[in-house]
């Protein structure tokens, strides 16, 4: 059986239903990696829905960023998914 999925787009309206209809087919050991559009105040939708892991693209990291802005949004990452009650 499949070991994890990537869901692409996480940014688009529907995405925590779409991973949580996966999670439904799929194991539940299959690792749900939800990615594109992934912002730090949609993580806790992502986690109810099932997800288990974000890819991360540029809304941590975009050309021309300082490193003070991507300390700044990984440090909100951060605090997000220290929010995400522990599974």
């Amino acid at each position: 059986g499949r070991r994890w999925t990537q869901t692409f787009s996480g940014g688009i309206v529907g995405a925590p239903p779409l991973v949580k209809a996966l999670r439904a087919v799929f194991s539940n050991d299959t690792t749900m990696i939800p990615v594109g559009g992934i912002a730090p105040d949609a993580l806790a939708g992502f986690w109810k829905a099932g997800a288990t892991a974000f890819g991360l693209g540029s809304a941590l990291y975009r050309s021309g960023m300082t490193l003070a802005d991507v300390r700044n949004n990984a440090t909100t990452f951060v605090r997000s998914m220290g929010s995400l009650p522990q599974r």
